[in-house]
C-alpha cells in the first residue's frame, strides 16, 4: 500500500468510523460537520454557464486590495474568462456556499502579468486562488479539490506567491491533465 507524502489530516482523528454522508473535518469549529458534496459528471460540470455568483468568492487586486469591485478589471480581470473557467468558478462558488467557506481570486485573465500560451491567464483559461486557509487537509482545501474533480484541470501550488495556479481546460481538450484527489 502506498504511503502519502503528507498526512491527510495531520494526524488528527475525527472519528473511529467513517462518516456516512461525507468527510468529517478535524478543525474545532467544524468538528462533526460533514462536507456537503453531490458529485457531478464532467459533462454536467461543463454545462454550467451562469455568472459564478460571487457570494463565496472574493476578489483581490494589487491596486485596489481586498473586495475589489467585480466591475473593476484593470488588475485582476474576471470579465474575460473562458466558459470552462466560469463553469469551474460557478461550481466552486456553489460548493463553497454550501460548506460555509470562502475563496479569494488573486489573478484572472489579465494581460501582461503572466506567461503567454494557449492555455494561459490572458486567454482566460487560468485563475489564481489564494491559499490562505486552504492548506492541505483543511475544509477549503477539500472543497477546492472537489470543485476541480469533474473538470480537466491542472493545479500548481505556488507557495512563494501564496496561491494556487489553476488551469481549466476546455471540455474537448485531449492533452495531459490532472484528475485531482479522490476523497
Amino acid at each position: 500500500m502506498a504511503r502519502r507524502a503528507v498526512p491527510f489530516n495531520y494526524g488528527a482523528r475525527t472519528s473511529s468510523r467513517p462518516a456516512a454522508s461525507g468527510y468529517k473535518v478535524s478543525t474545532l469549529e467544524n468538528r462533526g460537520k460533514a462536507l456537503s458534496y453531490k458529485p457531478i459528471s464532467t459533462k454536467q460540470a461543463y454545462a454550467w454557464r451562469r455568472d459564478f455568483g460571487k457570494s463565496n468568492l472574493r476578489k483581490w487586486s494589487s491596486t485596489e486590495g481586498m473586495d475589489t469591485s467585480w466591475r473593476s478589471n484593470g488588475t485582476t480581470d474576471t470579465a474575460h474568462f473562458k466558459a470552462s473557467t466560469v463553469a469551474f468558478l460557478d461550481h466552486l462558488n456553489e460548493l463553497a456556499r454550501r460548506n460555509g467557506v470562502t475563496f479569494v481570486i488573486t489573478g484572472g485573465a489579465e494581460r501582461g502579468y503572466h506567461a503567454p500560451g494557449t492555455y494561459s491567464h490572458e486567454n482566460g483559461y487560468k485563475v489564481d486562488i489564494s491559499d490562505e486557509g486552504a492548506m492541505w487537509g483543511s475544509k477549503p482545501f477539500k472543497v477546492l479539490h472537489l470543485a476541480l474533480a469533474p473538470f480537466k484541470h491542472q493545479i500548481v501550488h505556488e507557495l512563494d506567491n501564496a496561491h494556487y495556479d489553476i488551469t481549466i481546460y476546455p471540455y474537448n481538450y485531449r492533452g495531459r491533465y490532472s484528475w485531482g484527489y479522490k476523497y
